[in-house]
């Protein structure tokens, strides 16, 4: 099955695409912000990362310069 990390900091916006996968069968992981999204990125290797790209804490641009 495939798994999609979703990282946004807006949990309404969070929970709706997760419900939306969820739909399709997809497995989801989920984060609050980039450097959670980061550490869940590195740990558990989703095959896909939806990303909002402006988060506190650290950015969707400064997270994928790290993955």
């Amino acid at each position: 099955m495939v798994t999609i990390l979703i990282i946004e900091d807006e949990n309404q916006i969070r929970e709706n695409i997760r419900e939306i996968l969820h739909l399709f069968d997809f497995d989801t992981l989920v984060a609050q912000n980039g450097l959670v999204g980061l550490e869940i990125a590195k740990n558990q290797h989703p095959d896909l990362i939806l990303c909002d790209l402006m988060m506190p804490v650290m950015s969707g641009e400064e997270l994928f310069l790290k993955v």
